[in-house]
């Protein structure tokens, strides 16, 4: 079994300056260590995962390609390891890597609209659902003129995360939503709404009743049952229908 040499001084200091650097990145971009890795070249995220947190010594490539993604100069991650590179290069300040969904965004400005991205929140007081956003996620751009086609205003849509399996296999988990905010009680039989009931944020099928109640159904029915939702239920409230879902295969 082959021990890791720790790294020395210089070297850690190296990886914190490289961890600083990614968690602003990170935030500001919403991106993860497994897509870090990928726009590094690197075929799996430990090799990034192992340099920003100091169980590897970052080398001068493995600098150059933090510096070109992450755009900053190599001696804001290592001064001694940039102060080998040829005149020019150390101080060269790299643009950072831009998301896809920026570059589509910049060739066809005209058409393209960013969705914010939320989270709902639940009102201790009164139970009413609060849209608060959410920093740090990848935004979803949406077509201007699909949303003219289909009759939906730009600023009426949002994205958000579904969480949990009650609309698998439709909706599996960690699926985006863009989801149309409603500001009426019209309901489309049988489409996907996002509601809240009890204090919790609800992801269900909605139909209405006979007797103006509505019955919540899941896709996942083996699990869960269905619902009724009365009339005069004060504890609920919609907050969206959604439109449109993106998951990865």
């Amino acid at each position: 079994m082959t021990t890791r040499r720790p790294l020395n001084a210089t070297q850690q200091a190296d990886a914190s300056r490289l961890k600083a650097l990614w968690e602003v990145f990170r935030v500001e971009r919403g991106w993860n260590q497994a897509r870090l890795a990928e726009a590094c070249g690197w075929s799996n995220q430990s090799a990034a995962s192992q340099y920003l947190n100091g169980r590897i010594p970052l080398n001068l490539e493995a600098v150059m390609k933090f510096s070109t993604v992450l755009g900053a100069q190599p001696a804001q991650i290592s001064p001694s390891l940039a102060a080998l590179l040829p005149a020019g290069q150390a101080n060269l300040i790299q643009e950072p890597a831009q998301p896809a969904y920026a570059a589509r965004a910049t060739a066809h400005d005209a058409d393209l609209v960013v969705l914010p991205w939320f989270t709902v929140r639940v009102s201790a007081a009164d139970g009413a659902p609060t849209l608060v956003p959410r920093a740090g996620d990848m935004a979803v751009v949406s077509s201007r003129a699909w949303g003219k086609r289909e009759g939906y205003a730009p600023g009426s849509l949002f994205a958000m995360g579904a969480t949990g399996d009650a609309m698998a296999p439709t909706i599996p988990d960690g699926s985006t939503l863009t989801v149309l905010q409603l500001h009426d009680a019209s309901i489309r039989n049988g489409a996907v709404y996002v509601f809240v009931r009890g204090g919790e944020v609800h992801l269900r099928r909605l139909y209405r009743q006979m007797d103006g109640g509505l019955l919540a159904r899941s896709d996942h029915r083996d699990v869960y049952s269905d619902h009724v939702i009365a009339a005069n239920d004060t504890d609920f409230s919609v907050v969206g229908r959604v439109i449109a879902v993106t998951f990865r295969l």
